[in-house]
């Protein structure tokens, strides 16, 4: 959140966290990523923002921090601060050298950021959750906000079940729901979070038309 003048918010955070636990359908938030806007942040206020929303999760919401960026050294920054600080995850969006950051903070479940949209970066995920928890061992699973579904289909299945799909294309929920996904992280979810929880109640209800 910001002030007129591009300053952090930091106030509204406490009453915006208050709104999302109260909802009772949101179980975490993920913070500084697209929508948070962090390629436009220093390393400085993504810093405060994270322990701000740490402050007022109030260990009733899973804290998400993504810590991705160009910087190696940034992000390796940002992965240990997370750590420190009590975060429950960290994840990173390619380009970025992906080890470095997940073993600076060795103790949080790592997931890989796959948005090929934004970072042009196309790679067949379900080999590279295989390949990277050999080097990985806290890889954990994928944030996948990508529209081809067959692929994320893959992840899922991937080595038995073994990495957790966070889906992440809010249009089309409904959709990654019937191929699987378990769990979602959006924008619209924000404000919207208990338009989306009915719509995934109905399906789990075998109500398609209504989840439709």
């Amino acid at each position: 959140p910001m002030h007129e003048d591009g300053s952090l918010n930091l106030q509204v955070i406490g009453s915006y966290a208050e709104f999302l636990i109260k909802k009772k359908c949101v179980t975490g938030v993920f913070i500084c990523g697209t929508t948070g806007e962090s390629v436009s942040l220093t390393t400085e206020e993504r810093k405060i923002v994270a322990e701000k929303w740490i402050e007022a999760a109030k260990g009733k919401l899973k804290v998400i921090v993504h810590v991705g960026g160009m910087s190696q050294v940034q992000c390796s920054e940002l992965a240990v601060h997370a750590q420190a600080i009590g975060a429950d995850m960290i994840a990173a969006m390619a380009p970025s050298f992906f080890k470095p950051i997940a073993a600076s903070a060795s103790r949080l479940p790592f997931y890989y950021y796959n948005m090929p949209s934004i970072t042009g970066v196309s790679l067949p995920v379900h080999k590279f959750l295989i390949e990277g928890k050999k080097q990985i061992p806290n890889l954990v699973g994928v944030k996948f906000t990508h529209n081809n579904l067959m692929e994320m289909q893959q992840c899922i299945h991937a080595d038995g079940r073994a990495f957790e799909v966070l889906h992440g294309f809010d249009e089309i929920l409904i959709t990654g729901l019937s191929v699987g996904a378990k769990a979602a992280v959006g924008s619209t979810y924000n404000y919207a979070a208990p338009l989306y929880y009915q719509l995934i109640q109905a399906f789990e209800l075998g109500k398609l038309e209504e989840a439709a």
